[in-house]
């Protein structure tokens, strides 16, 4: 009897452990998939209206925001996806986009390559010579921010207009958009959809989702605070 009082307690609080981890698991994925639609949904419904508007005319200006590289001669997964994306779009039949602006500085420590330098270097290996629109770097910026104003003052030192196709993730459009909107562009965007999507079970997807999602809650927060959006 002194012997099966443990081993029954201990079964109980296995299956206590149990219960605690499945409901873990489905409150990592809940929270996840809470904090990070609302996200997803304002840069769904900003790309059904860039098929409705006009910046696809010969005065739009495709605009890609770096996102990230992994070694002076590597851009990161984000940054490959966006130049995919762009790619695509340029082939796309009927594409009339003559100027691309690459935007991203130096963010890897220790070196002074940009990510706008090694966006355009990728974005001509997949473009055919029949397809060779002005590329323009942008190649200072560290944040959000400072792509929008660099942007802008590329953009008028060219005479270019205010009408931009914005190409970034799809969960940082939002913040993306409101930033380029501040100043001064009328936006169209073309989200990547490359965010992570919450898994059935716990899992590093998850908390990489949870962390992207609250990351942008929390600039749009400072962003406005700040008055840069």
């Amino acid at each position: 009897m002194g012997i099966r009082g443990p081993l029954k307690r201990g079964r109980i609080f296995a299956v206590a452990l149990g219960a605690l981890g499945l409901g873990l698991l489905h409150t990592n994925t809940l929270v996840a998939s809470l904090v990070a639609q609302p996200l997803l949904s304002a840069s769904e419904q900003l790309s059904v209206a860039a098929e409705r508007s006009k910046c696809r005319s010969r005065l739009a200006t495709l605009v890609v925001l770096g996102g990230g590289i992994y070694t002076p001669e590597m851009p990161s997964i984000a940054t490959l996806e966006r130049v995919h994306t762009t790619a695509r779009f340029l082939r796309e039949p009927g594409s009339v986009v003559r100027n691309v602006i690459l935007s991203g500085g130096p963010t890897l420590r220790g070196s002074s390559v940009t990510e706008a330098e090694l966006a355009a270097r990728f974005l001509r290996l997949e473009l055919p010579d029949a397809i060779a629109p002005t590329l323009r770097l942008e190649d200072k910026s560290l944040t959000t921010n400072e792509n929008a104003w660099r942007t802008r003052e590329l953009v008028a030192a060219q005479h270019l207009g205010p009408e931009i196709i914005l190409v970034t993730w799809s969960i940082h459009m939002r913040r993306a958009a409101a930033v380029f909107t501040h100043q001064g562009f009328v936006v169209c965007a073309l989200p990547v959809p490359a965010a992570p999507r919450a898994s059935d079970w716990f899992s590093w997807s998850n908390f990489k989702l949870l962390k992207l999602a609250l990351h942008e809650q929390l600039g749009f927060y400072v962003y406005q605070w700040r008055g840069w959006i």
